[in-house]
């Protein structure tokens, strides 16, 4: 199953972000399948990827992208239907350039 992650960064070009992204890769235990790096509108950087995990269930695979969330950040807020639609949020980072995380599951897409 796949999750969709979404990383603020505050570099200042894309080579920066860049950096940002491999040190990310290094933090992150989830297998990641496309990325891309963007301008975000109000400065910065937005780096989204997708990842694919190990679970073969719903409920594990929530899990896993839980525990990986974790494992990027603390102060985490969930919302979304945790049986079909499951979102987190972190404006705290431990990962350095990263200022917010999002993290989306979503069962109806194939995740």
């Amino acid at each position: 199953m796949k999750s969709h992650w979404k990383f603020w960064c505050d570099a200042k070009n894309e080579k920066n972000a860049g950096v940002v992204f491999s040190k990310l890769r290094n933090s992150f235990f989830l297998n990641v399948v496309d990325h891309a790096i963007d301008p975000y509108h109000k400065g910065g950087y937005v780096i989204s990827l997708v990842a694919a995990g190990r679970a073969a269930t719903w409920n594990d695979h929530v899990v896993e992208v839980i525990a990986a969330g974790q494992a990027l950040g603390r102060g985490w807020t969930i919302s979304g239907d945790i049986n079909d639609e499951a979102e987190g949020w972190s404006n705290e980072s431990n990962v350095t350039g990263i200022t917010s995380v999002q993290w989306a599951c979503d069962m109806r897409y194939g995740s």
